[in-house]
């Protein structure tokens, strides 16, 4: 119920007509007169997307990304500025773009565009969910942030065959027995990386960022985790590789399937393995994270011709745009599934083909 605070008869009723007016402005705006809390809807929209959860129809890491940015950002907005669900306008959402940044939690680093954009992409949703349940009137419009991606290079089919030529010849002018072991396992773990379209601590020891900005710890790809295979009949060789739910990003797990080139190389290394590496060790004791960059700047090979360095990365990329590039009739939603990821972030971030290197597929 809403009072005027005045005892005065006369007060009370010009009050009265001041606050009939201020509603009447509100809901021609389109803002809702009993509006909830921020942060009662924000925790109802998460127990939505917990059940969406749990019934399968969200992933954890997406799950983990709404909750870290409606717990960091949203709800530490709305609240201090004492914002209601139902007062929200354009104004709020330009000023909350503008917040943002700065008030930047340390696990976000510099909050570039596109993280930004994920968080308000965040609110967006939930703004979309609260109209429906009818604690918005009419959905403000919001003029988001527009992403711009630092894209990660591939290498072509000639430039990867050269920057492998490069590295045999790096190989061989290694000062000493240790730098050429060590050498001769990073040209392994490249072959593999393009071979597979693995992430890079999906195969070797490194640290990485999931998807909520948090840093985890690796160990590389387990021996317990390969299976080779020999076709009988047709004597073909093959290797699956299973990427496990802790080292996969999605936390969901999955086969990586490989061709004869991986099939060699692993079985090379695991021939070299003794038999309780073989058990329980892992294929790749270092990451080459220094020695990779080293190598290329040695090469002249470190930077792309769209200006940005080359990286482990890149070689993930390089799967992607050679199947795209070779397999044109293959089922996109089965790459995806190999890479882990959506058939459109694929599309949008990975693949690099050009109609010169897939032309032959047409004619």
């Amino acid at each position: 119920m809403i009072t005027t605070g005045k005892t005065d008869e006369k007060e009370a009723t010009q009050i009265a007509y001041q606050l009939q007016a201020k509603l009447n402005a509100e809901s021609n705006a389109g803002l809702s007169i009993h509006s909830k809390s921020f942060e009662k809807v924000a925790n109802e929209y998460i127990e939505v997307q917990k059940e969406r959860l749990l019934n399968g129809e969200y992933a954890q890491s997406s799950f983990e990304r709404d909750v870290k940015c409606i717990d960091n950002y949203l709800i530490p907005y709305f609240k201090s500025n004492k914002i209601s669900i139902g007062k929200i306008t354009k104004v709020i959402l330009n000023d909350f773009k503008v917040w943002l940044p700065k008030n930047r939690k340390k696990t976000d680093g510099k909050m570039g565009s596109a993280t930004r954009r994920k968080y308000e992409d965040i609110l967006g949703a939930l703004l979309k969910w609260a109209e429906g349940k009818g604690y918005i009137k009419e959905l403000p419009r919001f003029e988001k942030t527009r992403a711009v991606y630092n894209t990660r290079p591939s290498f072509t089919k000639d430039e990867f065959r050269k920057m492998m030529r490069k590295l045999k010849q790096y190989i061989e002018l290694a000062p000493n027995r240790r730098d050429e072991t060590s050498r001769q396992m990073m040209y392994y773990a490249l072959s593999l990386l393009v071979k597979t379209g693995l992430r890079p601590h999906e195969l070797l020891p490194m640290t990485y960022k999931d998807d909520n900005g948090k840093t985890q710890q690796s160990k590389g790809l387990k021996w317990s985790n390969v299976e080779f295979f020999k076709d009988t009949k047709t004597g073909k060789h093959s290797v699956d590789i299973y990427v496990t739910q802790q080292n996969d990003k999605n936390r969901v797990g999955r086969t990586v399937p490989a061709d004869k080139s991986a099939y060699f190389v692993l079985s090379l290394l695991h021939s070299k393995a003794d038999d309780m590496k073989k058990k329980i060790g892992y294929v790749f004791d270092t990451d080459f994270r220094s020695a990779f960059p080293r190598f290329l700047e040695w090469a002249n090979m470190r930077t792309a011709k769209n200006g940005n360095n080359y990286t482990f990365y890149s070689l993930r990329h390089t799967y992607i745009t050679w199947h795209t590039e070779d397999k044109p009739k293959s089922n996109p939603s089965q790459l995806a599934k190999v890479c882990g990821n959506s058939s459109a972030t694929i599309e949008r971030y990975y693949d690099k083909s050009e109609i010169k290197h897939f032309r032959h597929n047409f004619i």
